[in-house]
């Protein structure tokens, strides 16, 4: 709609198309949906997948303004490289603990760049401010930060996440979130983190079995990889994007 006082006070995500089936209190979800039985409650729950394009990259010299300041599903440029500038030596990868997976390896090479998203998994639509290039591979402060920026207006208490590496990637993401200064709290949701089928063969059998959607109550028959449909279709337009500006 019409924003009477500008742009300047349009907050990050506030242009945004939000997913009309994911929850949103306040505008498709009842007044009382919190006083729901705690045995429906997960019928309130947001599926987010987490995922990484090399193909969509821009080049470095760059004459194209960028007219977007996080206020779609790219986040704001100029905190995004704060952030990367400020953690960059605080957060490593950790030696993994399953298997050699190429997205962990990835980390060290000077040439992965790429988009990595966070999207909603059961309907592929991108969360606000969740989309965000990457500089040397699928790095954790990275992946890190478009995640908790992009449920930084989120409310409901459940949230289930899908990510090719959650094993991994989820086992130190509290002791991280406590360095950062997201406005988010965590402690008012749950969260359960699982991985997309597809990837569970290249796992060690403990994570195929610990992180199967097909084992995890409540989920359905989900399986994780919706924001990869969408990589076929944008990877045509390759040529172009990358002349565009940042957050284009």
């Amino acid at each position: 709609g019409h924003a009477s006082e500008g742009a300047a006070f349009t907050k990050a995500g506030e242009c945004a198309v939000l997913c009309l089936a994911c929850p949103h209190p306040g505008k498709n979800l009842l007044e009382d949906w919190c006083d729901t039985l705690s045995d429906k409650q997960w019928l309130y729950q947001l599926f987010i997948v987490i995922n990484v394009n090399f193909h969509l990259k821009h080049k470095k010299v760059l004459t194209d303004v960028c007219l977007n300041k996080g206020y779609t599903y790219f986040v704001d440029e100029k905190d995004y490289k704060m952030h990367l500038a400020k953690f960059d030596t605080l957060i490593h990868e950790d030696q993994s603990t399953c298997n050699n997976h190429n997205t962990v390896k990835s980390e060290n090479l000077k040439k992965s760049t790429g988009t990595a998203a966070s999207s909603v998994i059961t309907h592929d639509m991108k969360w606000p401010c969740s989309v965000g290039d990457l500089q040397k591979g699928e790095r954790y402060i990275n992946i890190n930060y478009l995640f908790w920026s992009s449920l930084a207006k989120h409310t409901t208490a459940d949230i289930v996440v899908s990510y090719d590496i959650a094993c991994q990637w989820s086992t130190n993401i509290w002791a991280q979130f406590v360095r950062y200064n997201f406005i988010f709290d965590p402690t008012k949701c749950v969260f359960v983190f699982l991985m997309p089928k597809f990837h569970l063969p290249a796992h060690q059998q403990a994570c195929q079995v610990g992180y199967l959607f097909n084992y995890t109550k409540q989920v359905g028959r989900t399986d994780g990889k919706a924001i990869e449909h969408s990589w076929s279709a944008t990877n045509l337009f390759t040529s172009s994007t990358k002349e565009m500006g940042l957050g284009s």
